[in-house]
């Protein structure tokens, strides 16, 4: 048997319960595991490499915005009553499609009216029902069922040094991959796994680097952490670590060099991402005459969001983005209004990208919202929602990419309820429905992977292939 028929059964051995998918496990250290994507993937250089944003919704968000088409029978069997304005019946909450029109269910309309996004409505947890926080969100970023395994970014970084980008080797490449807002579990093991060149760029939602010296206010003099060029303590600082023999000692050595490299990543953050380079990539708004205004929401995703679509036009080695929002979708209790105002902010920010692309004429770029795992449909004693098996995935951009589609609405649901208080939806059945790693899968193929499922365990979304279950177009 040769080695792909070996993997092939593997894989169906896995996917049918025979086999722990832990038999299928990455290597852990970076030769064998160049090695193992060498061998082991079918890889073809894609027509048109996408870029990616990805937008983790941390906390397991419901998906009360993206599916309300049951709600009469999940008013009837939640444990505290649904408040009288959510209700079938009203359509100021309520779209065509089943969207809450005022958690930005009336821009996901609009959206997928204008083919700029789809809904996924049955990510559906089956395989493995764990309901925890840090291993589903390392395991839907990663991309496995392993969540000890390297990360999708980490993955793609590997990639790049194996066969380029365009023509041009990794080490030509300027901020490839970068999390904004903190680093991010796509890069689980970069730091051991990846060269210098390909390592994450992490920046905050200002396009600041997180991790430089001047942005410290006790070293720069500037409170509130403003830069200031050259700084006098920067450069006592700087002189004492060279007083140190790198030659001597390996700890000072590998101080001295990681100083250095500081010092080249400010450089290539300035100079990629100064003032009038993302001025060039503001685009004037039609509508408004004036350049195209982001949404500056409490929650801080319009930052965020703006802040990567920027990153991207400005900067077009960048293909990877991971965003890390400092706020948490766990809503056990007084959760309807908080949530219903963070998602429509998060749609708002989608919607602004999908208009900021457009108008720049990029079709090549990927945003895609998702989270951990989704919540309870009975509202509880507290007034919020316990965590549940299914979520809804949203996914905009990147029209031009092959394969791509837009403008559908995918799965249909069915209410749940094994015990009182426990509500959930799940796909009826036939209707399709994937387990959340096929994202990554999915994402991997966008990149020239022609056998994710050999990485992740799951096959890729066939997005041509399903029907749209709009019931208004």
């Amino acid at each position: 048997m040769n080695r792909r028929t070996l993997l092939k059964a593997l894989l169906a051995a896995a996917t049918f319960g025979q086999l722990p998918l832990s038999a299928l496990a990455l290597p852990a250290r970076r030769e064998e595991l160049r090695a193992w994507l060498r061998d082991r993937i079918d890889w073809q250089s894609p027509a048109r490499l996408p870029t990616v944003i990805h937008l983790f919704l941390y906390g397991g968000a419901s998906e009360l915005a993206g599916n309300l088409t049951t709600l009469d029978e999940v008013r009837a069997l939640s444990e505290r009553p649904y408040p009288d304005w959510l209700s079938p019946g009203n359509a100021d909450e309520l779209s065509p499609n089943g969207f809450w029109r005022t958690a930005g269910g009336d821009l996901i309309e609009d959206m997928l009216a204008r083919q700029r996004m789809s809904v996924y409505r049955t990510v559906w947890r089956e395989r493995e029902d764990n309901k925890s926080h840090p291993i589903s969100q390392r395991q839907n970023l990663v991309g496995s069922l392993d969540s000890e395994a390297a990360g999708l970014g980490t993955l793609f970084g590997l990639l790049l040094e194996l066969h380029g980008l365009e023509g041009r080797a990794a080490e030509e490449l300027v901020m490839p991959l970068v999390s904004i807002g903190g680093i991010s579990e796509s890069f689980q093991f970069a730091s051991r796994l990846l060269p210098e060149a390909l390592q994450p760029v992490v920046l905050n939602a200002r396009l600041e680097n997180l991790f430089a010296r001047r942005n410290n206010y006790a070293l720069s003099g500037v409170r509130g952490g403003g830069a200031m060029p050259d700084n006098p303590a920067d450069r006592q600082l700087e002189a004492l670590a060279r007083r140190v023999s790198p030659h001597s000692d390996p700890v000072h050595a590998r101080l001295l060099g990681l100083f250095e490299r500081r010092d080249r990543l400010d450089a290539l953050i300035r100079e990629r991402l100064a003032p009038e380079r993302l001025a060039a990539v503001t685009p004037v708004d039609p509508d408004t005459g004036s350049p195209i205004a982001w949404p500056q929401d409490r929650y801080g995703f319009g930052e965020l969001l703006g802040g990567a679509v920027r990153l991207v036009l400005a900067n077009p080695d960048t293909r990877y983005v991971a965003l890390r929002a400092n706020v948490s979708w766990d809503d056990h209790s007084s959760a309807l209004d908080v949530y219903r105002e963070r998602m429509r902010s998060v749609q708002q920010a989608v919607a602004t990208a999908v208009r900021h692309l457009d108008l720049m004429g990029r079709d090549d770029v990927v945003v895609n919202v998702f989270t951990e795992f989704g919540r309870n449909l009975s509202c509880n004693g507290s007034a919020g929602f316990d965590h549940g098996n299914n979520q809804v995935f949203y996914t905009a951009g990147g029209q031009g990419i092959p394969g791509r589609r837009l403008g559908a609405i995918v799965g249909r649901t069915r209410v749940i309820a094994p015990q009182p208080g426990r509500v959930f939806h799940r796909p009826e059945a036939g209707s399709f429905h994937c387990e959340p790693m096929a994202i990554a899968s999915t994402v991997l193929r966008y990149w020239g992977v022609r056998n994710p499922e050999v990485i992740t365990g799951f096959p890729a979304i066939e997005e041509q292939a399903l029907p749209d279950e709009r019931r208004v177009a």
